[in-house]
């Protein structure tokens, strides 16, 4: 599932971007036992658009997803919310890559 607007259009309002990721939060609590919750860990890795901010505005608008994930119900550990690499970025797609031509 995917959100828009993504993350770094929340650059002039860091404190709203938590708010984005409800919708999320409920896709994952719909298919999540609710027994479930408090031992499924959930991440945040952030890509490219989060990448190209100002680190202040980067951290604040993490700040504002960490709050929101901690909560959530379920398991998050704030360090568990980042921006990832472009390099790691490219790796996570080589991956889905992979999984999508062993699902043909």
């Amino acid at each position: 599932m995917r959100v828009n607007p993504g993350l770094s259009a929340y650059a002039e309002d860091p404190e709203s971007a938590g708010r984005s990721l409800r919708e999320l939060l409920e896709f994952g609590k719909g298919r999540v036992p609710k027994d479930l919750w408090a031992e499924t860990k959930i991440r945040l890795m952030a890509r490219a658009g989060l990448r190209l901010l100002d680190l202040g505005v980067q951290n604040r608008i993490l700040n504002s997803c960490r709050k929101v994930l901690r909560s959530s119900g379920f398991k998050f550990r704030d360090e568990w919310a980042f921006v990832i690499t472009g390099t790691v970025n490219c790796e996570f797609m080589v991956v889905l890559v992979l999984i999508a031509i062993q699902m043909k």
